[in-house]
């Protein structure tokens, strides 16, 4: 027998026995598992770079197992440690590993790291995991060096800036002719990571002058200091070779000397005097020009800053110091995600009001590392609380602050928050307050199982309820399993799903389960209390009672039923199985052979009734409706219940599917039926259709297109069913929908992946009702934007459907609005051959073109351009479409109509006799084309001439502003003018009007 390869002592010999110890694991891939375990390996073994590059692979492919998998391996870092918990590093280190990634992600993520391990890292360190990350890459080792000093924390402000500078010169020599991108996803972000990016459009030859002055602007916020000299600034400059260094450093001081301290120059060239003055007079509320600086350098938006001040206006100067400090203290992308989300500013804001000064000091410490996610939990636990309760209790979260830090309360709030929806709790004042005040439970500081539950207590409960209400007396008994270790985790894992919080750890998980069950317990005991009699168990609290006892085993099936007694065990499996109680399967299978002794006879009766009703579901018109649906509800019945039963029932059920696939299409009316009501039978009869579908049939031909529309036509009647039901039985279907939605597309794409030999099916797919019509016409649309032979075959495919097909013709040629130039030519075809409903087609078609010509670039250059030809070809929709155009201004369509300058078409003199008719509404078009000269001129102003001597006034002021136009235009609008000045004086002499020229 071949001996493991060596490995971390903690890892299994194998990956497929990675689960064991790591459950979260436990329904991945083969060749998941394999990675799994090499970066868990590596992490176990290797250096420390090796170990932090293995913790970025798996936060980036398998983050549920970061938070446990130094533990779980016996890796004690500190550095390390810090690192798990830390949301950018890791993404940054995903990014770095990932071989798939550009040099522009790994660039922006190298700096991403540097950043936030500053207080982790020795330069050292990250030296040596950029080095195992970047190896290889051009300009790598160069790029390494830059970072490291541009890291210094002891440089000063010279050496930081020419440090930046010098990070610039090796990120564009590493990121190649794509560094202009770099440095405007960095402009996006903040503080030094925004400097590097504008260090990189300093370095730029092609940067506009106003960039590289706000470049410079941004480089002097990030250090002040070098404003004092800005002659030192642009010697710093001059040397790094950015050039007219001197210039460039002199608008970028004057643009970083802003009012407000913390203002991003780039924020500010964005706002209004008005938003300026309103930002000025808020600081000014607050203490004066440096109160609001902590916040100000996170915003980078202008209307979260517009947020920021209107909820600062509705504040005392008190509570928007609170409110100011709150939000300084978040992360910059928590910030801006906080200020763009009215809802959250608008928490935060009320928050920052029902505090003191000492409660609204923890509270800014406490949202310093929380990401968008705790904060909203945050808000929503303190949403419903008085004041008093909320300065009581947020100043009590001081200590464990101290203790625990702001991320980890973060996450324990998230968790909670998940945890009490599981269990069905609303998130009360008084579930809050307990929340808060249990929190330390939720968040131990060591990283150890909290072992909060009281295990003797809550087994005293137990015992005293076994006569009363054994669901509570149960649930009683669940909770004190919590303290033993594997039982308890896996509880937890099922309470707030594996991977819910990648960075959590098990200890998090288990305080969160802990405090929501015993919250739980306290109310529904309250209310057991209150009514004996009337009490049931909520549905929640019966499936923890199963999963508790699944997740033991064996050992915890026998448990069940000492307490339950045989019979109320057996009673509650069926409940979990008929509702889909997680750990009800479970039981059964572990319950399967003592029900079947238990059943005795009834089971063998049971599973002839099962043989003799197969033939119903094989032939349901044989046996008529009524009786064909019992027999069908009785499968789902018997699948549901577990044990003997359901095996039987799942293998006489398999024959007749398994029979109905080998029939291929004639099979599939069988499977519907037995699909048509939502259950397990319906899951099996719906796998059954996919393997029809996915049988390897050719569906170029007859026989596959046959099978093909059957398959279509079949998942859309069942799709039409499921949709109409209501009640349970709608909630059962839901799977079923998706799975069916699922096939439907992977049809379509089948149809699709055939080219030419698959637009006739498509075209019939979105000629039919149903989700397969809407997949048809986006792979339709899809086909035509691209342009080609193959488009113009796609739409005679549409075309080919005849009358039925005007909407799906409708559908196919208003979606190419979204698409780009190619789907220009095709939209050329389609008005070239508009088939039988040639006015509709027009119609759309036009405006398509329409709506392309008015998005800019090439595809409405291409749009105009096709216009113009089909105008030129005397189409009357496309002169319409044409004077559309030119009235509303579109300036695609104003460039080639200007076209008409030299040779004025049959077709372009009709479209000006078209704006003429608009008469004022046509004048300013008329005029912007008589600008161009030549023909169109002489046409436009003959035109406005005409209008002008009908009493049109816009058209006199038309004439009279191009007048003033140098060269020909101005002569030929001149003697219009004054042509039609004197055909008024002759008609209303006592007006003097005054000659032009």
């Amino acid at each position: 027998m071949k001996a493991p390869a060596p490995h971390a002592d903690a890892l299994p010999d194998k990956p497929e026995d990675l689960p064991k110890l790591f459950p979260e694991l436990k329904d991945r891939k083969k060749e998941d598992l394999q990675k799994a375990y090499d970066s868990l390996n590596k992490l176990g073994t290797g250096s420390f770079s090796e170990k932090a590059t293995a913790l970025g692979e798996l936060a980036s492919q398998f983050p549920e197992t970061v938070p446990n998998a130094l533990e779980r391996l016996g890796v004690q870092d500190s550095k390390l440690a810090q690192l798990a918990t830390n949301s950018d590093a890791l993404t940054s280190l995903g990014t770095l590993s990932d071989p798939k990634k550009g040099v522009l992600e790994k660039a922006q993520a190298s700096l991403t790291l540097a950043k936030s391990v500053g207080d982790i890292f020795k330069p050292e360190d990250l030296k040596g995991v950029l080095d195992t990350t970047l190896k290889g890459l051009p300009s790598a080792e160069k790029l390494i060096g830059a970072i490291g000093k541009w890291t210094d924390p002891n440089a000063s402000a010279t050496d930081k800036a020419k440090a930046t500078l010098e990070l610039g010169s090796a990120l564009k020599g590493f990121a190649g002719d794509k560094f202009p991108d770099l440095a405007n996803d960095l402009r996006k972000l903040d503080g030094p990571l925004r400097a590097a990016g504008a260090a990189i459009t300093l370095l730029d030859p092609n940067a506009k002058p106003q960039d590289k002055a706000l470049a410079a602007a941004q480089l002097l916020a990030e250090v002040p200091d070098l404003k004092k000299n800005l002659t030192g600034f642009a010697d710093l400059l001059k040397g790094a070779g950015v050039t007219n260094a001197t210039d460039v450093a002199q608008q970028g001081g004057r643009l970083a000397d802003v009012k407000v301290k913390g203002l991003d120059p780039s924020l500010a060239s964005k706002l209004t005097p008005q938003q300026l003055q309103k930002l000025d007079a808020t600081a000014t509320k607050l203490g004066g020009a440096t109160s609001l600086e902590s916040v100000l350098k996170g915003v980078t938006d202008p209307k979260a800053l517009d947020t920021l001040v209107g909820q600062l206006d509705t504040l005392d100067a008190a509570a928007g110091k609170r409110l100011v400090s709150t939000l300084g203290g978040l992360e910059h992308k928590v910030l801006n995600e906080a200020l763009s989300d009215p809802k959250t500013a608008e928490q935060l804001t009320k928050l920052a009001g029902k505090l003191d000064d000492d409660a609204g000091k923890v509270l800014a410490k406490a949202v310093t590392e929380m990401d968008s996610g705790a904060l909203k939990a945050l808000l929503k636990f303190t949403d419903g609380v008085g004041a008093d309760e909320l300065n009581r209790t947020m100043k009590g979260l001081g200590p464990l602050l101290d203790k625990a830090g702001s991320k980890l309360v973060g996450q324990g709030l998230k968790v909670m928050e998940k945890v009490l929806g599981k269990v069905g709790l609303e998130i009360t004042a008084d579930v809050s307050s307990k929340v808060f005040k249990n929190l330390a439970k939720v968040v131990p500081v060591a990283g150890a199982l909290p072992n909060a539950i009281d295990a003797v207590k809550y087994e005293k409960e137990a015992a005293e309820l076994h006569g009363k209400n054994k669901d509570l007396g149960y649930f009683a008994h669940t909770i004190a399993t919590l303290n033993v270790a594997d039982a308890g985790l896996g509880i937890a894992l099922d309470l707030t799903g594996v991977g819910v919080a990648a960075d959590v750890g098990a200890s998090v998980l288990l305080g969160a389960a802990e405090l929501a069950l015993d919250i739980g317990f306290s109310q529904e005991k309250a209310k057991f209390e209150a009514d004996p009699e009337g009490y049931e168990a909520p549905g929640w609290m019966k499936a923890i009672n199963l999963a508790g006892a699944a997740v033991q085993g064996p050992a915890g099936l026998v448990q069940l039923a000492a307490y339950y007694g045989p019979e109320g065990a057996a009673d509650l499996a069926k409940w979990g199985v008929e509702t889909a109680a997680k750990g009800a399967v479970k039981l059964a299978e572990f319950a399967g052979v003592s029900t079947a002794e238990a059943a005795g006879e009834g089971l063998k009766t049971t599973a002839a009734f099962i043989h003799k009703m197969a033939d119903v579901v094989r032939n349901p018109s044989k046996y008529g409706e009524a009786i064909a649906k019992q027999a069908a509800e009785t499968f789902n019945d018997a699948l549901a219940k577990g044990g003997e039963i359901a095996k039987e029932a799942k293998k006489v059920l398999g024959n007749v599917v398994d029979e109905a696939k080998k029939l291929g299409e004639k099979g599939l009316e069988t499977l519907k039926f037995i699909a048509q009501n939502p259950g397990e039978a319906a899951k099996v009869a719906l796998d059954g259709i996919k393997s029809v579908v996915n049988a390897g049939v050719d569906l170029a031909t007859d026989a596959g297109k046959a099978l093909y529309k059957s398959a279509v036509s079949t998942l859309n009647d069942l799709q039409a069913g499921w949709e109409n039901l209501t009640g349970a039985a709608k909630e059962k279907a839901k799977e079923l929908l998706d799975g069916a939605k699922n096939l439907v597309s992977n049809t379509v794409n089948k149809a699709k992946a055939l080219g030419e030999k698959g637009l006739e099916l498509l075209a019939w797919t979105a000629a039919n009702p149903g989700e397969a019509a809407t997949k048809a016409k986006e792979a339709l649309t899809d086909v035509m934007a691209k342009g080609g032979e193959l488009a113009k075959k796609a739409w005679d495919s549409v075309q080919a459907l005849g009358a039925k097909g005007a909407e799906v013709a409708e559908s196919v040629v208003r979606g190419l609005a979204n698409a780009g130039e190619k789907a220009v030519e095709t939209l050329r075809y389609v008005a070239a051959n508009p088939g039988e409903a040639a006015e509709k087609v027009l119609e759309w078609t036009g405006k398509t073109l329409s709506d392309l010509a008015k998005k800019g670039g090439a595809a409405a250059k291409a749009a105009a351009t096709a216009v113009k030809d089909f105008v030129e070809g005397g189409a009357a929709w496309a002169k319409d479409l044409a004077t559309d155009l030119l009235k509303d201004g579109v300036e695609a369509f104003k460039e080639v109509a200007k076209a008409w300058k030299d040779n004025l078409t049959e077709g372009g003199k009709a479209v000006l006799v078209a704006l003429a008719d608009l008469n004022d509404a046509g004048v300013d078009a008329l005029k912007d084309l008589a600008s161009a000269g030549g023909q169109l001129a002489e046409a436009a102003v003959g035109h406005l001439d005409d209008l002008a001597r009908k009493g049109v006034e816009t058209a006199k002021d038309a004439l009279e502003g191009l007048a003033n136009l140098p060269g020909e235009v101005g002569e030929l609008a001149g003697d219009a003018f004054n042509s039609v000045k004197d055909f008024l004086d002759d008609l209303i002499p006592d007006i003097d009007i005054p000659l032009i020229g």
